[in-house]
């Protein structure tokens, strides 16, 4: 799909699953993340970028991801990257 659309020029946004590459590359925001969510106690998140390419894919494509520190009244702060 994507080679599609790159191949009709289009500039696309599409949803990705999550995989190990993608969430080490979004360790690093979510110490960020953490960070501010320590000094705060509020829902913290910090959006990053990298360029990736999984083996099938004949060229590298931007990535963004969001990482998170998310806060609820009675739960423990949990983690999403």
């Amino acid at each position: 799909m994507l080679d599609y659309l790159d191949g009709a020029g289009v500039q696309d946004l599409v949803g990705m699953k999550k995989n190990s590459v993608l969430e080490k590359a979004a360790t690093y925001d979510l110490s960020l993340a953490r960070q501010n969510f320590d000094e705060t106690g509020q829902t913290c998140a910090v959006f990053g970028h990298q360029f990736y390419s999984a083996q099938s894919w004949t060229t590298k494509c931007r990535v963004i991801h969001k990482a998170e520190v998310v806060s609820l009244p009675g739960r423990e702060p949990r983690d999403n990257a």
